[in-house]
């Protein structure tokens, strides 16, 4: 009976093989991150980063130094955080919005 269970658990890695095909597997099984799925805090700490060498920017300015595959909403929460946290400050409304590091 331990031979047929072999046989059966080989043809199912065989059949799984085929599936998978020649690809190599995506990136996330391997566990590196990229700027599309950054993590909060690392985000947060580029934009802090990027306010530090580039006082008085735009989110907009922000986001194209950073990486522009960055979802501007992504950004823009992380903004938030660091505003919530008192290590930002912002001056203007919406579109005229510019942002500096806390002093």
């Amino acid at each position: 009976m331990s031979t047929s269970f072999q046989q059966l658990a080989n043809f199912i890695w065989s059949v799984t093989d085929l599936l998978r095909g020649p690809y190599p597997p995506p990136q996330y099984e391997t566990g590196e991150t990229t700027l599309k799925r950054i993590e909060p805090h690392r985000l947060a700490a580029l934009v802090l980063e990027d306010l530090q060498r580039y006082p008085e920017s735009a989110i907009s300015d922000i986001r194209q130094r950073i990486g522009g595959e960055i979802h501007p909403k992504q950004v823009k929460r992380a903004l938030e955080e660091l505003i919530e946290r008192s290590a930002v400050r912002f001056e203007g409304n919406n579109r005229w919005r510019r942002y500096w590091v806390a002093s």
